[in-house]
């Protein structure tokens, strides 16, 4: 049911946001089953993140709200005290098997990849993949212009997000002088979340069973 913040997976379902209506469709629902996701043990429908998100709903979570509009607006304060204090990590990316390093202020790894249209839409639910997606060490504004791309659904042409795909990613983070850490600062769907390290996050093809509408 579309009951959450920002409701993407119902969205990608074909579920109306209106709880009404969303009820309405689930008369004469069919079974779909979809793919689900594993951070660890922690299963997952959309995504975790790393980085900009964790930041931003851990200063959100600090602001407080009483309502969904007052959270959103806590967002959007979060978000800028996140942009004026850029913050990159050192990662070592194992994805099936292929080594990446890379220094990111923002990682996350999607349950499926997602298709070119605002709020990271996933083009599909049943290809059994992870979508992993970076992006790269950048300004202030650089920041406000994939925010903007992002809301015109304009992000892959943006050559400070870098996109790869696969099955398995395994996470290593490394503290100054080449320490490994042993945890990391995590949202799974929009929760925050402390994990530990080494984080492997794998594809769950056709985990869940889920009733949508018939139409969709």
């Amino acid at each position: 049911m579309p009951l959450g913040t920002m409701n993407l997976l119902a969205n990608a379902l074909g579920i109306s946001a209106d709880p009404a209506e969303a009820l309405r469709q689930m008369h004469g629902a069919v079974t779909r089953r979809i793919d689900a996701a594993r951070a660890g043990d922690e299963l997952f429908l959309h995504h975790v993140s790393i980085g900009i998100q964790p930041r931003m709903v851990k200063i959100r979570e600090k602001l407080g709200y009483s309502s969904r509009l007052t959270k959103m607006l806590a967002g959007l304060r979060a978000m800028a005290a996140v942009l004026l204090h850029p913050q990159s990590q050192k990662l070592r990316l194992t994805l099936d098997g292929r080594l990446l390093e890379v220094k990111a202020p923002a990682l996350l790894v999607s349950n499926n990849v997602y298709e070119n249209s605002a709020w990271l839409k996933q083009a599909t639910l049943d290809e059994g993949v992870l979508g992993i997606y970076m992006v790269k060490p950048m300004s202030g504004l650089a920041y406000l212009r994939l925010a903007l791309d992002l809301l015109r659904g304009r992000w892959r042409d943006n050559l400070n997000v870098r996109e790869d795909r696969a099955r398995t990613v395994t996470i290593e983070r490394r503290r100054r002088f080449g320490r490994r850490a042993k945890s990391i600062r995590a949202t799974i769907d929009g929760e925050l979340r402390l994990l530990a390290l080494p984080l492997t996050i794998t594809s769950a093809p056709a985990a869940l069973d889920v009733l949508v509408p018939a139409e969709a």
